[in-house]
């Protein structure tokens, strides 16, 4: 899977081209934003460590502040691009008084978004656990950016070969992938080193 990274690369640089594209990374960030934010009903992620979320201001006791007021007050930096209020789209300055039910579009560090999540008004309990059926390339990119999350992840794959392929590949976060067949399954663990093999039994007998 990395390797189809540098490939794409390596066609851009030498072929010229002025963007590469690869449809399962794309597919896998999409799916991964969902389990991330889940509350947002769209969200960009940009390379630079931002991203641009849309959501609902639920937050009454901000109710009536400027976006500049609350900025100064929580000591936190954020950009809203864009507001929607009764069917009427604004281009919010930091004069603009905020109000229940608004849609804004949030520019923010990735590293912010949980303290302007929760300063909005918005619950939002983490996802600590994902499984995911079949072990193809989408399904590597995803618990590849899951394990950098910090989201334990499982991929059940029927089939043993590419099982072992997937074992023997590791995160560029350090994750390393762990891997069992039928009662077994590749297992990404958020900070773990080494890739280990941990066979278990099934009503059919122990492999």
């Amino acid at each position: 899977e990395n390797t189809n990274q540098e490939s794409l690369a390596f066609m851009k640089r030498n072929l010229g081209l002025s963007k590469t594209i690869n449809p399962e990374f794309v597919t896998a960030q999409a799916i991964y934003n969902i389990i991330k934010l889940p509350f947002a009903s769209k969200v960009e992620s940009f390379n630079s460590g931002f991203e641009m979320l849309e959501i609902n201001f639920k937050s009454e006791s901000l109710e009536g502040k400027t976006i500049s007021e609350i900025r100064e007050e929580f000591k936190i930096k954020f950009l809203i691009a864009a507001l929607s209020r009764d069917g009427e789209t604004y281009i919010p300055n930091g004069s603009f008084q905020l109000k229940c039910g608004d849609k804004l579009g949030i520019v923010a560090r990735e590293q912010d978004l949980s303290q302007i999540i929760k300063l909005f008004g918005i619950e939002h309990k983490s996802i600590k656990n994902v499984m995911i059926f079949g072990g193809s390339r989408t399904a590597v990119y995803l618990a590849q950016m899951l394990a950098k999350g910090r989201i334990n992840t499982k991929i059940i794959e029927k089939s043993e070969d590419r099982c072992e392929e997937v074992c023997s590949r590791r995160s560029q976060s350090g994750a390393s992938v762990q891997t069992r067949m039928h009662s077994e399954c590749a297992q990404i663990h958020a900070g773990s080193q080494d890739p280990q093999l941990h066979p278990q039994s099934d009503k059919r007998g122990d492999r």
